[in-house]
């Protein structure tokens, strides 16, 4: 029981801090609404359902390297970069939309897919399932560093 309350934490933990930077950034929407959009952008609508199964995703693997944590030395240095990328990905939905710095964005998504990939190496070396499924996670932020960069370049 106490390894079922332990995984919901884990994975109420991202989707928080997911839900969290959508509420400080809601009044907003409406200026990203105006600007110019490179021909690649999604539909708005499919953000919300992407990030939510992302942030299960990063929260059951984190979940799985915190079980082992007794047993593995490196699972404490694999949750501490865990922490500092979801800081990052905190503060970049901060950056671009509320402070509209694209730019910095930018410079923090790139910082964000480099300690993402390190967490996944991190947590492959612990628990190789944790490590897979940080991949989608991967994928969707090297689509969306891509999109930062277009949406940047054409709103100058």
């Amino acid at each position: 029981m106490k390894n079922i309350k332990d995984m919901l934490v884990a994975i109420a933990i991202p989707e928080a801090v997911g839900m969290l930077s959508a509420l400080l950034t809601a009044d907003t929407m409406m200026v990203y609404m105006d600007l110019r959009r490179p021909s690649f952008s999604p539909p708005g609508w499919m953000f919300g359902p992407v990030w939510t199964l992302l942030y299960a995703l990063m929260g059951y693997a984190s979940f799985r390297i915190w079980v082992k944590r007794k047993e593995d030395s490196n699972a404490s240095s694999a949750l501490g970069v865990y922490s500092l990328q979801l800081f990052l990905n905190f503060i970049w939905t901060i950056l671009f939309f509320r402070m509209q710095l694209r730019g910095v964005a930018f410079v923090d998504i790139i910082l964000l897919l480099a300690f993402i990939v390190l967490t996944t190496v991190k947590f492959f070396n612990i628990d190789r399932f944790a490590g897979y499924i940080m991949i989608p996670y991967i994928m969707w932020v090297s689509f969306a560093s891509v999109l930062n960069y277009a949406f940047w370049s054409i709103n100058r």
